[in-house]
Order: structure tokens, then sequence, then C-alpha cells
């Protein structure tokens, strides 16, 4: 808190939540934030709609669980995988969506897209839908990293969508503090 304080002028409150830095701190504070909303507002929850989740990690695997099965979101993954098959294999890894991947799963892309690039495959014959299930897969593991585990940080995509299926909007702050 005195960090945080220090680096932006804002005094920390007993109130605020201070989520743990795992990878899965946007999710945190997503459920964190949608959670508050709903026990403040409960109104707000649709008839129907689905319990939110007790924790911000079963959060996140709902979440993506969700967005797996959204037509919208699927089809800006398989925009993303298509254009990571398209570029050169340099440049795709100066991607930073892509190098903070599992190293199995950017294996996986490198391996179809060098193949595209050499005209040995035709990206109209990769299983694009396939590739997308496996991108998904790959955000919803835990990772480890020297014993301590953590998770991938999702991006636009998810965020975007994330924002369009639980219908909210969102303004980031991020702080290094």
């Amino acid at each position: 808190p005195a960090d945080y304080e220090r680096d932006t002028g804002v005094r920390w409150q007993s109130r605020f939540v201070d989520v743990p830095d795992d990878g899965n701190c946007l999710m945190h504070a997503v459920w964190l934030g949608l959670r508050t909303l709903l026990r403040l507002y409960p109104h707000l929850k649709a008839e129907g709609e689905a319990e939110l989740a007790g924790s911000a990690v079963q959060f996140r695997a709902d979440a993506l669980s969700t967005m797996a099965k959204d037509k919208e979101y699927r089809e800006g993954v398989r925009n993303t995988l298509s254009l990571w098959l398209s570029v050169d294999c340099e440049l795709l890894f100066g991607l930073e969506d892509f190098f903070c991947l599992p190293p199995e799963f950017q294996s996986a892309v490198v391996e179809l897209n060098q193949q595209v690039q050499m005209g040995g495959r035709d990206l109209a014959q990769v299983n694009l839908d396939s590739l997308v299930d496996q991108y998904v897969q790959s955000l919803s593991q835990v990772q480890e990293d020297s014993g301590r585990p953590f998770y991938l940080p999702l991006g636009d995509l998810e965020l975007s969508a994330l924002c369009r299926i639980f219908r909210f909007r969102l303004q980031v702050v991020k702080t290094e503090a």
C-alpha cells in the first residue's frame, strides 16, 4: 500500500483489495467488481443467469468456458491464429500475445506456420477450430515457474469478450506498484 500511495497519489483504504500478482489479476479484479455490484444491486442479475463463481480462479474457468462457446470470440481468435500462421516466424516471436503462451502451444503454431510459409500446407487446410480450442485450453491451464503457480495474462480478445458477455464496461488502471 505504501508504494501504491507514493506512485499514484491515491490513499490506500481498508476496503481496497490487493489482488495477487499471479497473472490472474485482471480476472480477480473483474470478479471482485461483479461480486460487489451484485451484492449492492442484486436486481442487476438477469433472471435465469447462473450464479457468479465463488472465487476468481473459478470465475476465470467459467468465463473462458463461456468465451470458448461464443461465436464472436472464436472468430476473433481464428483471425488472430490465421494472422500468426501467415506472418514470418521472426515476426511471430516478436508478438507479446504469442510468446507469452505455453511452449507446447507455441511449438504447434510455429510448426503450422512453417508448413504454411514454405508452401507445404495451404492455410485453408488448417483446422483452425481445433487450434482455437487449444488456444483457449492453454489460457485455462495453471502454469508454473520455479515452483510458483501463475496464469497466462489474458489479451485484448479476452477482455473484449468478457465485457460483452458479462455486459459491463471497464476502465483499467494498471500500476506496477
